[in-house]
């Protein structure tokens, strides 16, 4: 025998514990508590997890990094060869 009923009522607390308020076509209400529990990380018993993708290529950190010191290098240069025009104008 299939009895329909309605949920009347959907209570929960913050340790996971549901109460469920039900009524059938006669008016007559019932209650049960369920307790859901649900943890991090979990995934169904019949499937593995996929594995997080590796990175490829240089991260943005590292291509940063590269440019600036790049940039510093050829300052360093320009630095140099005024220096040394400058002292072999002097010098003539």
């Amino acid at each position: 025998e299939v009895v329909e009923v309605f949920a009347e009522r959907f209570e929960s607390n913050s340790s996971g514990a549901v109460t469920v308020t039900v009524r059938d076509a006669a008016g007559n209400e019932a209650s049960d508590t369920i307790q859901i529990t649900v943890s991090a990380g979990t995934t169904d018993p019949g499937t593995d997890p996929e594995p997080a993708p590796e990175p490829e290529g240089l991260g943005g950190g590292a291509i940063a990094g590269i440019v600036i010191g790049a940039v510093v290098v050829v300052a360093a240069i320009v630095v140099a060869v005024v220096l040394v025009k400058r002292k072999n104008s002097k010098g003539e």
